[in-house]
């Protein structure tokens, strides 16, 4: 029941710290860039990514995945914030972020359940690769789709809440 009870307290919070941050005009994002006519909104809160990175150090204790997400956030961040203006130049930074990750952590995808595409996961360079390429698709979808405000952020807590709240 305790759980129920974060997630009534959690979101009044991040309206409270998105108002806040408008009002303040800390970590905004003005808009007028052609992907932005949208919004009714003047500035939009740069805040998503970080209540997700709050959640995975609430919740992960996996200290070396902490330091990958949180570098990851901050390549992002610095993009929003227009430190990075080149997208190869993101895109590059997450890539190398990504491989370094995934190499570190040992991750591999094992079966997807056809035949012939698990024999080429046999391969360390390919899995190593179609893992990269997946979490690629995963976080620059992610932020293809959160065109609007707490779009993808919402399907993630909803996919987090289901998988570690539901038993």
């Amino acid at each position: 029941m305790s759980h129920y009870l974060f997630f009534l307290f959690l979101i009044p919070l991040i309206i409270l710290i998105n108002f806040f941050l408008i009002k303040k005009n800390f970590l905004t994002s003005n808009t007028g860039k052609l992907h932005q006519d949208y919004t009714s909104l003047n500035q939009v809160p740069l805040s998503g990514g970080i209540y997700v990175l709050l959640f995975f150090y609430f919740f992960e204790t996996n200290v070396e995945f902490l330091i990958f997400i949180s570098i990851l956030f901050f390549i992002g961040l610095i993009a929003d914030l227009n430190l990075i203006n080149s997208p190869l130049k993101r895109f590059t930074m997450q890539i190398c972020l990504i491989v370094l990750f995934i190499i570190s952590l040992n991750i591999q995808i094992e079966d997807v359940r056809i035949n012939w595409f698990n024999e080429l996961l046999l391969n360390n360079l390919f899995n190593i690769f179609f893992c990269s390429f997946c979490f690629l698709v995963l976080i620059n979808g992610s932020n293809f789709i959160d065109g609007n405000n707490c779009l993808s952020i919402g399907y993630y807590f909803d996919i987090f809440y289901h998988n570690v709240f539901e038993l």
